[in-house]
């Protein structure tokens, strides 16, 4: 029994073996090459992706250093340490007892 693949190709397969089954190892044949074909072209298609990260990773690596980030942390630094003085004192003060608007005591001021 002669079986054809299309494209002229043909596969010999014994004689007695039943139409049903050359009919499946057929269908199996054709759907391994379609998911070959498939799996190809996500493979080019991933080696392209994979040279063009490289290529950006190069580009990054090679770009001078962004110190813009490094500068805006610094300065929070000190900015924070002041603030943190600041909240250390008011913390510590003497407080006395004031009255509000309404002339009740509920709240107090920093002594100085």
């Amino acid at each position: 029994m002669i079986l054809e693949l299309g494209d002229g190709r043909e596969l010999r397969l014994p004689d007695e073996m039943p139409d049903e089954t050359a009919r499946q190892i057929k269908l199996f044949i054709l759907a391994l090459e379609e998911r070959a074909r498939a799996a190809e072209s996500d493979a080019r298609t991933l080696r392209d992706e994979m040279a063009a990260l490289r290529q950006q990773f190069n580009t990054v690596r090679a770009a001078p250093p962004d110190t813009s980030t490094a500068s805006a942390i610094a300065d929070l630094k000190v900015t924070l340490a002041r603030l943190l003085v600041q909240i250390e004192a008011a913390v510590s003060a003497d407080r006395k007892m004031v009255p509000d608007e309404l002339g009740e005591y509920t709240r107090s001021r920093i002594v100085r």
